[in-house]
Formats: C-alpha cells, structure tokens, sequence
C-alpha cells in the first residue's frame, strides 16, 4: 500500500461524501410582491437548512407563493425538472433530504494519507498547498481554457462540414489545422499543469519548490479564438 501511494504522489484518500441536490430555479414574480415572495422563500430556506419548528411554513406562505407567475427548474434530479409549482419543488427537497439513495454526490472530504501510517508518514508524498486566491486564479484559468477547447472542437467537428466547395479546399485544410493544433496546445498545457503540481507533492528535495500561479498558467501563451475566428470568417464569407 505504502509503496503504491509513493508511485502515484497521492497525499489523500476520499473518506467521506456528502450528497446534495443541484438546483438553479428561474421565478417571474408580480412586481407588487416581490418583498412578500423573497421574506417567504427566506424563510422556507432557514426550514431547510435547520428544520427548525417556527420556520416551518404555513398556509399564509401557501397563499404568498401562489402569487409567483411560473417557475422554470434545471436540476439533477430529473423529476424537479418536471415540476412547475415552487411549493413542490421545496416539498420534494425535503423528501430528498430524507433519502440519500436519491442524491448525487456533491462534495468529498479529503483525509491526509500520512495519518494512516503513523511513524511510516516520513516516507510519504508532502503535500503542500496553494493560497486560496491563487487556487480561483487557477480554476478560472483552468476553466476559460476548457471553454476554448469545446468552442474550438465545435467548429472542427461542425462548422468545417459545411466548408464543402472544392475551390475552399485549401483555405478549409489551413483551419483544420490550426484549429488542430491549438487544440493540442491546450491540451498539452492541462497535461503540463498535471504533471507541475504533481511533482511538487513527492519527497525528493530536487522537487521541493511550489509553483506560483503565473508559473502554472504561463507553460503555454494564451489562445485567443478571435484570431482563429477570422480565418473561419474569410472562408465562410
């Protein structure tokens, strides 16, 4: 065990999951009630965040939330999608805060691997931590960078069909290729920021230096579609 955990650089173990529900809800409200309707889904919330007896709602914010236009549900949980009364989408969370086995999976908690092994803990991976700050910095980074990969893998997979005339022909190669290796640009750069991070949890002093968010996010320059969008442009126009 001790020798698989120092061959991958795992620091931590997954030891417990907490289930949840993902909810986005989309109200039109009547402007006259807007107060009304915001105290009494407040007060519904505190209900379902500690089942507390006098929030618990009434007939009177029955009445209250009757006044709502339409509701529109995006969830995980496939029946609340179906739903279009706000009274039954909190009547159904507290159903699901009652049956796990209907949840999905929404936030691990992560345990040191180095408090299993007591005296063995020396020969462990280190793991060493970001600030907060530089953590957003990078999933933002991380995640406009993926943005760019799906925009660019759409245009290779869509727009570039119906690029069809033979005097296009090399104009249509040009940006299958570039779309091409910029997606391989990004790709490398999420392979790149892996293996950084990665390297600075083993326990070889030659690794012993934590990269600063600018290191991470510079191993390649930034990919600006708009670029690529004008070669799209010139072809299609």
């Amino acid at each position: 065990m001790l020798l698989l955990t120092c061959e991958t650089f795992a620091t931590h173990i997954i030891t417990e999951m907490i289930y949840g529900i993902h909810l986005l809800l989309i109200l039109q409200l009547p402007p006259d009630q807007r107060n009304n309707i915001d105290s009494t889904m407040n007060k519904m919330l505190g209900y379902l965040n500690d089942h507390n007896s006098r929030l618990k709602p009434n007939r009177k914010d029955g009445l209250v939330l009757d006044q709502i236009i339409s509701t529109r549900v995006y969830s995980n949980i496939c029946d609340l999608n179906r739903m279009i009364k706000f009274e039954d989408v909190y009547q159904r969370i507290l159903e699901l805060q009652k049956n796990i086995d209907e949840h999905q999976s929404l936030k691990y908690i992560l345990t040191p691997i180095h408090w299993f092994y007591d005296q063995y803990a020396v020969y462990m991976p280190i793991y060493l931590s970001y600030e907060s700050n530089e953590i957003e910095i990078l999933e933002n980074y991380l995640l406009s960078r993926f943005s760019q990969l799906k925009i660019l893998n759409f245009h290779l997979q869509y727009c570039l069909r119906e690029l069809f005339e033979e005097q296009m022909k090399d104009l249509r190669k040009k940006f299958h290729q570039q779309l091409t290796d910029i997606i391989m640009k990004i790709l490398t750069t999420f392979k790149d920021l892996k293996t950084l991070i990665i390297s600075n949890q083993r326990f070889d002093e030659h690794y012993l230096h934590v990269p600063t968010v600018t290191e991470l996010t510079k191993l390649s320059t930034y990919l600006d579609i708009n670029e690529i969008m004008k070669i799209y442009q010139s072809i299609t126009f």
